[in-house]
């Protein structure tokens, strides 16, 4: 039997103290060649995503070594004008439980130039090894 569990991203800036509304926050499949898109939404006024259900595997695979990865695999974008785009690789949404993860933007340089307007900050999520 599948598990089900749940994804919220919460974006903010300046040490995770200043909340960002209305960043837009995109959501596709980890697993594919091509990027399917799962989810398309924009932050409230604490930086949060309205939580998103993901089918995952049976929670019972981390009980016994050797089974598949026990977790489903996203990838957040995240966009705000004024911010360097982030991509977070490979998010784990584990079965039962809500995964939030926290984002923290890079203002751009007041004068920025082309390159460094549309450079993306990216980060891989390395997998848990259960």
């Amino acid at each position: 039997m599948a598990g089900r569990g749940t994804f919220v991203a919460q974006i903010s800036a300046a040490n995770m103290t200043i909340p960002i509304e209305g960043a837009s926050v995109t959501i596709t499949e980890a697993n594919m060649q091509v990027p399917q898109l799962i989810s398309f939404q924009e932050t409230d006024m604490n930086g949060r995503t309205a939580p998103i259900g993901f089918d995952t595997p049976d929670i019972s695979l981390s009980e016994t070594p050797g089974n598949p990865k026990p977790f489903a695999v996203i990838n957040v974008q995240v966009d705000m004008p004024l911010y360097h785009t982030v991509l977070i690789k490979n998010v784990q949404v584990f079965p039962d439980r809500e995964s939030l993860q926290q984002v923290e933007m890079i203002p751009m340089a007041e004068h920025a130039g082309f390159e460094e307007q549309y450079r993306v900050i990216t980060y891989d999520v390395t997998p848990q090894d259960l």
